[in-house]
């Protein structure tokens, strides 16, 4: 799949929507995976446009399935600009 800006958009929503119910759980890329039924590499593309872009951060070296990953507030800023 690659790179994909729907997918994108859904992974900011999720990380969201998870943030503003439990605003300290970390999210796994593993679960982004299952979730959304998408591969590795598509989720590490993502991953790294996302973090490059500043929507995300990274709590691990491992952009993949092993990632632990939260929303910024920048990317917050961004999910509900395109949510309006």
């Amino acid at each position: 799949m690659g790179l994909n800006k729907e997918l994108r958009i859904q992974i900011l929503k999720y990380l969201r929507d998870v943030t503003a119910d439990h605003p300290s759980k970390i999210i796994r890329g593993y679960e982004l995976m299952e979730i959304f039924s998408v591969d590795e590499y598509s989720l590490q593309s993502n991953f790294k446009l996302l973090k490059d872009l500043g929507y995300i951060k990274l709590l691990s070296q491992n952009e993949g399935s092993q990632a632990f990953v939260k929303i910024t507030d920048e990317g917050l800023k961004q999910i509900e600009s395109i949510s309006d």
